[in-house]
Parts: C-alpha cells; structure tokens; sequence
C-alpha cells in the first residue's frame, strides 16, 4: 500500500516515493512486486522501464538513459542488502505481499509505478506493531517454531494479521472438518465455501459469525482504493447469512458446553467477555484458537519446533497467547 511504497523509498533512495527520478521507480516496482530477485539485477528494473516506454509514459532517450544507469546509483550505499524486509518489520510484509496481489489482479504493474491509485489500509499499523512484539516474545519460548495471529473487528476488516510466512495466513493449515464440528455439530464447510483445510483468516472468520448471529462478512483488506481520476473503488461490506451458525449463535445451552467463557481475560480494569476454544489439530500437528469480544474475532494458529510436542501443552499455548492479544485489542477499555 502507500505506506509501504513511501517507506521503501525512504530506505532505498533517502527520498520520499514523491520525489524518485524514473529509474529509481521502476527499481522500486520491480523489487515489489519480486523481493526475492538479485538486488543489483538490472533485468527487473529494464522490465518496467520498457513497459514505461511501450505505454509512451517515457520518451526513447529516457529508456537508453535509466538502462545505462548501474543499480548502485539508485540506491543509498548499503541499504540495497536490506530490501528483503522493506525496512518495516517483517510482521507487515505479508500483508504487503497479499495487498500486492490483490492490487495487481485489477491494475496494471504501470500504475504502480506512476502512483495511478491511492490506497487505506484496514491495518491498524499501531496495533499490528504491539501485537508483534508479543508475539516475537511467545515465539522464543521452548517449542514454539512459528505462530500466525488475525484479528477482525466486527464488519470483517483485518485489522492484525501475523505470520512469519508470506500466504500462510490464507493457506488451509488445519483440518476444517474437525474445525467446524468444534464450533457446532450442525454447521459444515458449506456454511462458510470452505475446501477441506481453514486458513487462519478463515478461522477468525467461523468466530466473527458467531459473534455477529450468522452474518458472514466479507473479509476486506482495503478500507479505500481511490484512483487519481477521482474514481473510488467502494468498500461494500457484503454479507449472507449462514442459518447453522445462526442457530448455533441463538443456542446459548449448547455453546455453553462448547465454549469456555474466558475468566480472567482482563484489561487493567474490567473482564474481557470472549467465547472461545482451543483445539489440537492431529492432521497438521498444529494448535489453534479462535475467539470473539463484542469488538473483535481472533485467531491464533501455534505451530511446535518438535511434532513431538504435547498437544493438550500446544493448545493450552495457543489460548494463552490470544489471551495476550485480547488484552492488547481492549487496552483502555
């Protein structure tokens, strides 16, 4: 998103994305757009640039002169071996990665160059940072290899999403079967269009439409994409009613059994009420929690150093570390 675009320029060129010469945009859209290229190729950069002069956005001598011009010139002595991380934290460059994609499916890469749209992220960047840190800290415990963490507030809008892999927050990890019959026995991957694996995005989802009586929100990624013609792309917030997560929403009796109201989730000065569980998933050999607040829907997927690790120790850890998160979400009240 722009965030992002303006603060690899500054890493890069020491300028803001608003003042870099023409062969330092193609460079920077080139890295985006592959980060795992060679950072002193120049065939990334020559790409965008012949797709510049093919869309006559820059004149024949402005091709043969950016060409000519050695990686080296472009960017500040050194920084080129810190591309990799955008100079962000790495807990923003997958969600970078997924807004890219979403971006690059109904704009050309010429437009990422010339800076056609204007783009709000749903991120709260303030909140994705702290949630992070915390994070980064339950990772470091004994057998813990990686953690993925997603937080929606109530219209679907992720507002947190953590992983150390890019794609993984939307790839299945656990077995969506035994996900949903953990939530209600009636309710199937039908209810949600889910194939056989749940992503963490989709786990936070299952949650969010309990909290919300059955309503299945769009998942949005953007709160605005504004292009420089004036045209908006409108943030719908589509919805459908799912009737088993409904019925399973107005069934108090049986989630009371199901769910474990969550005693001591608390801020510095009021109880947190979450519906919530934790479960052990055989198939990936991964733990995960999902759990909604009258505020936000949250998932956390736990993945051990050792497949050896306990399981019922790996799901107490996945509950443990999105009652961190609840905290975080509900600072101040």
């Amino acid at each position: 998103n722009a965030y992002g675009v303006e603060a690899a320029s500054l890493a890069w060129f020491g300028r803001s994305a608003a003042d870099i010469e023409i062969g330092q945009a193609a460079y920077l859209a080139s890295r985006i757009s592959d980060s795992d290229a060679d950072s002193f190729s120049v065939d990334g950069r020559n790409r965008v640039l012949t797709a510049l002069y093919q869309a006559k956005l820059i004149t024949e001598q402005e091709l043969i002169d950016e060409r000519s011009t050695p990686i080296v010139d472009l960017v500040l002595p050194d920084t080129s071996f810190q591309v990799s991380d955008l100079d962000l934290g790495s807990d923003l460059v997958p969600v970078l990665e997924k807004m890219y994609q979403e971006l690059s499916a109904d704009h050309d890469e010429k437009d990422f160059v010339t800076g056609e749209f204007d783009v709000r992220s749903t991120i709260d960047l303030e909140l994705q940072h702290r949630v992070a840190d915390v994070s980064l800290a339950f990772k470091s415990l004994p057998g813990i290899a990686d953690v993925s963490v997603v937080v929606l507030d109530d219209r679907n809008q992720i507002r947190v999403a953590l992983s150390s892999e890019i794609g993984s927050l939307w790839d299945g990890q656990v077995d969506a079967r035994n996900a949903l019959k953990s939530l209600y026995p009636a309710v199937t991957a039908d209810s949600f269009n889910w194939t056989d694996r749940a992503s963490p995005v989709q786990l936070a989802e299952m949650f969010s439409a309990v909290a919300r009586e059955g309503r299945v929100y769009k998942t949005e990624l953007f709160l605005e994409i504004e292009m420089r013609n004036g045209v908006a792309k409108p943030i719908a917030h589509d919805y459908y009613i799912a009737d088993e997560i409904r019925s399973a929403s107005e069934n108090t009796d049986e989630l009371a059994d199901l769910f474990q109201m969550s005693p001591g989730f608390r801020t510095t000065d009021q109880e947190i009420k979450v519906l919530g569980l934790s479960r052990f998933d055989p198939s990936s050999m991964k733990a995960w929690y999902g759990g909604t607040s009258e505020r936000n829907a949250v998932s956390v997927v736990v993945t051990p150093s050792l497949p050896a690790s306990g399981s019922g120790n790996l799901a107490a850890d996945a509950k443990r570390l999105a009652r961190i998160v609840f905290e975080e979400l509900h600072r101040g009240g």
